[in-house]
């Protein structure tokens, strides 16, 4: 699976998990709310449940190991995103920088990740690892953080220091 495939794969697993999850229905107000407003509450309410207290030291071995374990699980969808945020992420390990857009996009693969563990089996160990590394490409991520329109922070800080 490409980059660009990955990533497509991310958005509908998001969009699905969505409509699974009856955000579509539930949350909708009598007012005439967009759906992309509603899907956006959603992302964020799972973005924020999916993170860690901790980043990953290493973001690259904690998806390594997420990955391994997604491979253990029989988890192949989890493990093909996860795959793909490590294919997003690989210029940050290999040239100390990757494009914003990347980030996001590896944010995304692996968000869906998360969430397909979580529907599927629940896998505490994957949860874990995914969800530290996920904190840590948030942290990483350049301009990354709460919408303007939400003014609360997302409690979370990662401070880096090369020796």
């Amino acid at each position: 699976m490409d980059a660009v495939v990955g990533t497509a794969w991310a958005c509908v697993r998001l969009e699905r998990s969505f409509f699974v999850s009856g955000w579509a229905h539930t949350r909708r107000s009598l007012s005439r709310r967009s759906r992309a407003t509603t899907m956006e509450a959603f992302l964020l309410e799972e973005l924020r449940a999916a993170m860690s207290g901790v980043p990953a030291h290493d973001p690259r071995m904690a998806l390594s190991a997420a990955l391994h374990r997604a491979t253990l699980s029989s988890l192949r969808e989890a493990r093909e995103l996860i795959e793909n945020a490590m294919r997003l992420t690989a210029p940050l390990w290999e040239h100390g920088r990757v494009k914003q857009g990347d980030n996001v996009l590896a944010v995304t693969s692996l968000l869906a990740a998360i969430l397909i563990n979580r529907e599927d089996r629940s896998d505490e160990k994957l949860a874990g690892q995914s969800s530290d590394a996920l904190t840590a490409l948030v942290a990483l991520t350049p301009d990354a953080g709460p919408p303007a329109a939400d003014p609360t922070p997302m409690d979370k800080l990662l401070v880096l220091v090369r020796a």
